[in-house]
């Protein structure tokens, strides 16, 4: 039981009797200088009733103490429990937002394993060529195999940066912002690529505490959430598709800013995007627990805070309308 717990039954135990000692001190100095002829008469009737009062006192605050030391023990034993689920749901919840983007990650693999396969693939055959032309071009054919051995690396750091993402048993440390930004990219970048979504960045350079995977997930879900909406149907015919990623730092917060131009989120929408299992979309493509982890990651793990509003910004002398997400950080103290 903790210090104070344990002050607080002292207290509940003794203060009552050391109420009624002092009210019968002073009673008994009171008749005793004023009337001291009615205290000689019932001294023995006023200490016997005196120690009596004290005496069941103690025995209702004894039992009165020992109640609620029962109900206090409860208590905790129930609020530890319910975190302990709580902690179990939220480990689930956040499994299930990965496995949630297990096909677009696979997709994203696949386009960018395409173009580094094709240049290994054509380099091979052109020295199989050369080879069975007897048209051997020295410089031509170490160029090649050079051109296979960075392609062959690129597919090897292409599954490091994935696996990486899916590793669960990842400690905590510090880590650079810029770097996390970065690898989430690595990831959705193909994608991005595929509709035609321009990536800006304006990033400041800050460490943050705790685990990289874990706010790499809450970029990739701001950045998939706002890729989704570019296509609603009253985005089809928007020129130009902007996501950007900002940072500023001042005295007491680091903040990082995943904006977007896709016109923003219904008013009616926008307080609840953080509830888990709220979705605007159809049921066979959300599930609505990507934005509800993502308040949870940061919030818990990152000891931060997320919001949302419909902002304006200027890109290239025009206003955009859309969604911004704000992430603060408190300062990571090495």
């Amino acid at each position: 039981m903790k210090k104070n717990e344990s002050h607080f039954l002292l207290l509940i135990k003794y203060a009552p009797l050391a109420a009624i000692v002092v009210f019968y001190t002073l009673a008994a100095f009171f008749l005793y200088w004023n009337n001291f002829t009615f205290y000689k008469q019932y001294e023995n009737e006023f200490i016997f009733f005196g120690i009596s009062t004290v005496v069941l006192a103690f025995i209702f605050s004894f039992f009165v103490t020992q109640y609620l030391k029962k109900v206090i023990l409860s208590y905790k034993m129930q609020l530890r429990k319910e975190s302990a689920l709580n902690r179990k749901n939220d480990f689930i919840l956040f499994q299930q937002s990965k496995l949630a983007t297990v096909g677009e990650l696979l997709s994203n693999i696949a386009h960018q394993w395409r173009q580094p396969l094709s240049v290994i693939t054509t380099a091979a055959t052109g020295i199989k060529l050369q080879k069975e032309l007897g048209q051997c071009d020295v410089s031509l054919e170490k160029q090649s195999i050079e051109s296979i051995i960075v392609n062959a690396n690129y597919l090897s750091q292409t599954i490091d940066d994935f696996r990486n993402f899916y590793n669960p048993n990842v400690a905590k440390k510090y880590f650079s912002v810029t770097k996390a930004v970065q690898d989430s990219l690595k990831i959705v970048g193909s994608q991005l690529c595929n509709h035609n979504i321009k990536i800006l960045q304006d990033i400041h350079e800050f460490d943050i505490y705790g685990i990289e995977n874990e706010l790499m997930q809450v970029i990739i879900n701001l950045i998939n959430n706002a890729r989704e909406q570019f296509q609603n149907e009253h985005n089809k015919n928007l020129k130009e598709k902007i996501i950007q990623l900002q940072t500023h730092c001042d005295e007491v917060y680091n903040t990082l800013y995943v904006w977007d131009n896709a016109q923003g989120i219904k008013k009616e929408h926008i307080q609840k995007v953080f509830e888990p299992y709220f979705t605007t979309k159809h049921q066979t493509r959300g599930t609505g627990i990507g934005l509800y982890m993502s308040e949870q990651i940061i919030s818990k793990h990152f000891q931060g805070t997320i919001t949302v509003e419909n902002k304006k910004f200027q890109y290239q002398s025009k206003t955009h309308m859309g969604a911004c997400f704000m992430i603060t950080f408190p300062h990571a103290s090495k």
